[in-house]
């Protein structure tokens, strides 16, 4: 989505960062490594100006509310990173090296 601030054209994010609670060996989702892992490739293709997610603490809401600038796409690709990281430590911890 394009916002407009201050003459320029900025890329706005409505983001949802996985973090994955559920048993990645579940019998009920057998597809979900298969759809976590496609979930990541397409949130790393994504370059937003400005991202919010549900949950303000995974983007650093508060603190870019007090500071007047929500510009951050740097950040965006690190709460990915992050949060891909998880995901691959949570299946290898689950899964092996399969």
């Amino acid at each position: 989505m394009a916002i407009h601030q201050g003459g320029r054209e900025l890329t706005l994010l409505f983001a949802n960062l996985p973090t994955v609670v559920m048993p990645l060996k579940n019998p009920k989702y057998p597809g979900i490594v298969a759809d976590l892992t496609r979930s990541f490739q397409r949130l790393k293709a994504l370059e937003p100006d400005v991202w919010v997610v549900a949950h303000v603490s995974q983007c650093g809401l508060v603190a870019k509310h007090a500071a007047g600038n929500y510009e951050d796409p740097s950040g965006y690709a690190t709460a990915v990173a992050a949060c891909e990281a998880d995901f691959k430590a949570k299946a290898e911890a689950e899964l092996g090296g399969r």
